[in-house]
C-alpha cells in the first residue's frame, strides 16, 4: 500500500513537472515573440458585405513611445496601481499578503494584488477566465516580461495596450477621445484622471459618469504626493484646472458599433478584442444605417431595424445625438409600449379560432373597476376585429383580452419575443402595453418579426463571423429561425396592420410602398411609438424622454412620421414588393365594419379584410341597399350610458342577417323544418329589387 502511495506521489510530481515545464516553455515562447513598438491589433469591423466599416474602438490605435507620454501619468499610474513597480521581479508578495490579510478581515475579496506586470500579460496573451491554471501562467509570463524587458518598456506596453475605456485602447486613442490632443499635450490633471480611469473604466469615464472620474483622479493625486511625484500645491492646482473634455463624435453609427463591441466582449474578452486582431462581418447595412442619421430630429429616442427573415440588424441608433449621450435606448431603455402590444393579444384570437371580420365589442365597459377609455372618448359599438385593431381601440382591445383570458395574451407575447413579462402583468391592461418592465425597441422589433416572415421568430444579432489575425474562427452566426405563427395568421395579422398604416391610426408612417404597422402611445403622452415593416424591412421607432416627462404627441403623430421618413430612404433604391399571401388565404375581400358581412357600393363604412378560405361572408350588409347604419358612430361614453346609441350587432361571429333593423321588406315566415332560404340582403345589389323581394332557393353558404 505505501510502495502504490509513493508511486502515485511520484507520478503526480513528474506530471506536474511536465506541466511546469509545458508552461515554462510556452510562456517563453509567447514573450519572445512580442514585439514592442507594434500598435495593438483593435478589432475591425466590416459591414454585411465584407467593406470596412469601423473600428471597435475610436479608430486605428498609435503607439506611443515612453518620451511622449507625460511622467505624471506614468508616475500617476505607478503611485495608483502599483507603486512597487520598481522594486518587485514581476510579482509582488507584500502586495499579495497585504491583500490577502485585507481579504480575510472583510470576509471577502476586497483588494487584488496583481502588479501592472501581471495586468499586461494578462492582457496580452490570457483570457478573462478565472482559474488557478490561469493565475499560474500569468505568474509565470509577468516574471519572464521582466527579465526580458526593462521597466520602463514594460510601462510602455502597457500604456499602449491598456483598455482607457469609451473604445479607446492605448493612451494615444485615450487623449485624443478624452481631451483631443496628443499624450505629450496631457495636462497634470488630465493624466491623473486617465491613471485613475484604468481601474474601472466603464466606472469612471468622465463622459458617463464626471463624479466618479473627478473622485477617481482626486485619488491619483493624492498618492502621487503621499509618493512624492507631486508637491501638495502641484496637486491641488491640477484638481482644480478645468479638464476640457473632448467632444464625442455625433454620428448614430457609434451606437452600432458600440453595441457590436460590447458583444464581443461578452463573448470573447476584452483583451482578445482589443489585441487578438479580429476581422469582424456585422450585419449592417450602410444605406439602412445612414438613413437614420438626423431622423429623430430634435426628438430623443431610437431606431432600430432588423432584416425579418434573419434577425440581423441592419441599423441602429440609439439616441437623438452620440455627442449628447452615448446610452443606447434602443438596446437599454425599458419602456410601456402602449398599443404597440395589442398585436400579441388579437394574434392570440386568431389563434383561437376569431377571424378577422369577427365583431368586438368597443361599447363603454367597466371590467372589475377598471373602465378602459378610447382616444378622445370615442367608442364604435361593435365592429370587426380588424377595424378595432386599425383604429386602436382601447375598450374592445380590453373587451377581448377578457374573452380570451390574459394569459392566452401572454403566452403569444412570449412566444414570440417580448422576454420582460412578469407575474405583475398578469391583468387586462397587458393589451394596453401597461407592463411592469416594458420592452425595449430592439427586443420589440424581434417580436414583430414573426408577423413579417411568416410565422417565424427570430433572435436579433449583429455579428455574422469574428475570425482573429491567425485565421481561427471565434464566432460565425448561423440564424436559425423557428416557426410561432402558422402563415395564414401571420398574413392576416399583416393585412389587418397594412390597415393601420392605410387608414387607421399609422397613416402618417406610409413610406410609398406595402407596409404594415402599430402605432403605440402611453398614458401622458410619456412615450411614442411605432413598429412597422415592410416585407424585406423590419423598424421600429420609439420616442421618450429619458426623465419620462410628456413627449407632447402619441405614436401616431411622433413617431409614425419619423418611421415613414426613414423606410423611405433606407428602401429609396429598391421597387416596392407586395406582401405575399399564403394558400388558405383569401385576400381584398370588401366588409362591412359593423356587421362583418360584405359591403356594397353604398356601405360608407367599408374595409377590405384578408379571411381564410371557407369564412369569406356570402351575406351582404344592410347598408349594401342603403340601410342606415353606424348612425351618429363613433359616439361617447355618455351617448352609450344614456342609451341613445344603437349598435347593428352583437359582438362574436357576423350574424346572418335576419334580426337586422332593416329598411327593407322582412322576408317571409320560415318553415322550421327546412333550411332558411338567404335573407333578401343575401344576392348583390344589382341583381335587382325583385329578387330581394323574392330570394331564390338556398344555396350552399361558404361559411358565414
Amino acid at each position: 500500500m505505501i510502495a502504490w502511495l509513493r508511486r502515485m506521489a511520484i507520478g503526480a510530481l513528474l506530471l506536474l513537472a511536465l506541466v511546469g515545464v509545458l508552461l515554462v516553455v510556452r510562456s517563453y515562447r509567447l514573450v519572445a515573440e512580442l514585439k514592442p513598438g507594434a500598435p495593438p491589433p483593435t478589432a475591425v469591423l466590416l459591414d454585411r458585405e465584407g467593406r470596412f466599416y469601423a473600428y471597435a474602438g475610436r479608430g486605428a490605435t498609435r503607439y506611443a513611445s515612453l518620451a511622449e507620454i507625460p511622467a505624471t501619468l506614468r508616475n500617476g499610474l505607478v503611485a495608483a496601481e502599483d507603486k512597487r513597480f520598481y522594486q518587485h521581479p514581476g510579482i509582488d508578495p507584500l502586495a499579495i499578503l497585504r491583500a490577502l490579510w485585507i481579504d480575510l478581515r472583510a470576509g471577502r475579496v476586497v483588494q487584488g494584488a496583481s502588479t501592472l506586470t501581471q495586468q499586461l500579460a494578462k492582457r496580452l496573451f490570457l483570457t478573462p477566465q478565472r482559474t488557478v491554471w490561469r493565475k499560474a501562467q500569468e505568474v509565470v509570463l509577468a516574471l519572464m516580461l521582466e527579465q526580458r524587458f526593462s521597466k520602463e518598456t514594460i510601462l510602455e506596453l502597457y500604456l499602449n495596450r491598456v483598455d482607457f475605456g469609451e473604445g479607446a485602447a492605448g493612451v494615444d486613442a485615450a487623449a485624443r477621445t478624452y481631451f483631443g490632443v496628443a499624450p505629450s499635450e496631457l495636462t497634470v490633471g488630465q493624466s491623473a484622471l486617465l491613471a485613475g480611469v484604468v481601474r474601472g473604466p466603464a466606472l469612471y469615464s468622465p463622459f458617463r459618469h464626471p463624479e466618479a472620474a473627478r473622485e477617481r483622479q482626486d485619488y491619483v493625486l493624492e498618492r502621487m504626493v503621499e509618493d512624492g511625484y507631486l508637491s501638495a500645491p502641484e496637486a491641488s492646482a491640477a484638481r482644480e484646472a478645468p479638464l476640457k473634455l473632448a467632444s464625442l463624435p455625433t454620428g448614430g453609427e457609434r451606437y452600432f458599433v458600440d453595441w457590436v463591441r460590447a458583444e464581443l466582449v461578452r463573448r470573447l474578452g476584452t483583451n482578445l478584442v482589443q489585441q487578438g486582431g479580429l476581422t469582424v462581418r456585422t450585419t449592417v447595412d450602410p444605406q439602412v444605417q445612414q438613413a437614420m442619421e438626423g431622423v429623430l430630429g430634435s426628438s430623443q429616442g431610437a431606431v432600430v431595424a432588423l432584416d425579418p427573415r434573419t434577425g440581423a440588424v441592419l441599423g441602429m441608433v440609439g439616441g437623438r445625438s452620440y455627442r449628447e449621450s452615448q446610452w443606447n435606448r434602443a438596446v437599454l431603455a425599458l419602456r410601456q409600449p402602449g398599443s404597440a402590444f395589442k398585436p400579441f393579444v388579437y394574434a392570440a384570437a386568431l389563434e383561437q379560432g376569431w377571424q378577422p371580420n369577427w365583431l368586438v365589442d368597443d361599447r363603454p365597459h367597466v371590467f372589475g373597476g377598471y373602465r378602459p377609455a378610447n382616444y378622445k372618448d370615442e367608442y364604435w359599438g361593435a365592429v370587426t376585429l380588424k377595424h378595432a385593431l386599425v383604429e386602436s381601440l382601447n375598450n374592445g382591445s380590453v373587451w377581448l383580452l377578457d374573452q380570451l383570458g390574459v394569459d392566452a395574451g401572454m403566452e403569444m407575447a412570449r412566444r414570440l419575443g417580448i422576454t420582460h413579462l412578469e407575474p405583475a402583468d398578469r391583468h387586462l391592461g397587458l393589451v394596453l402595453g401597461a407592463l411592469a418592465q416594458g420592452v425595449s425597441p430592439l427586443e420589440l422589433a424581434a417580436a414583430y418579426a414573426p408577423f413579417a416572415n411568416g410565422g417565424y421568430r427570430v433572435e436579433p444579432f449583429g455579428i455574422l463571423r469574428a475570425e482573429d489575425a491567425r485565421g481561427r474562427v471565434w464566432i460565425e452566426t448561423e440564424p436559425d429561425p423557428r416557426r410561432v405563427l402558422s402563415p395564414q395568421v401571420a398574413s392576416l395579422m399583416t393585412d389587418m396592420m397594412e390597415g393601420v398604416v392605410r387608414e387607421g391610426t399609422g397613416t402618417a408612417a406610409q413610406p410609398g410602398r406595402p407596409a404594415a404597422g402599430k402605432t403605440g402611445t402611453t398614458d401622458h403622452l410619456i412615450n411614442a411609438w411605432f413598429a412597422g415593416y415592410t416585407p424585406d424591412l423590419l423598424a421600429v421607432v420609439y420616442v421618450g424622454n429619458d426623465d419620462r416627462t410628456p413627449v407632447g404627441g402619441g405614436g401616431g403623430t411622433l413617431a409614425a412620421p419619423i418611421w415613414g421618413r426613414f423606410v423611405s430612404r433606407a428602401l429609396a433604391n429598391r421597387p416596392p414588393v407586395p406582401f405575399t399571401v399564403p394558400d388558405g388565404v383569401v385576400a381584398d375581400v370588401p366588409l362591412d365594419i359593423f356587421t362583418g358581412l360584405r359591403a356594397g357600393d353604398l356601405c360608407s363604412r367599408r374595409e377590405a379584410h384578408s379571411l381564410l378560405q371557407g369564412w369569406v361572408p356570402r351575406r351582404y350588409a344592410p347598408c349594401s341597399w342603403g340601410a342606415a347604419q353606424g348612425t351618429g358612430l363613433p359616439a361617447s361614453r355618455a351617448a352609450f350610458e344614456a342609451g341613445e346609441v344603437t349598435v347593428a350587432s352583437e359582438p362574436g361571429p357576423p350574424d346572418s342577417g335576419w334580426r337586422f333593423p332593416l329598411l327593407l321588406p322582412s322576408p317571409l315566415p320560415l318553415d322550421e323544418e327546412r333550411r332558411p332560404s338567404p335573407a333578401p340582403f343575401d344576392l348583390a345589389p344589382e341583381d335587382g329589387f325583385l329578387r330581394r323581394l323574392f330570394p331564390l332557393p338556398a344555396r350552399e353558404p361558404d361559411g358565414v
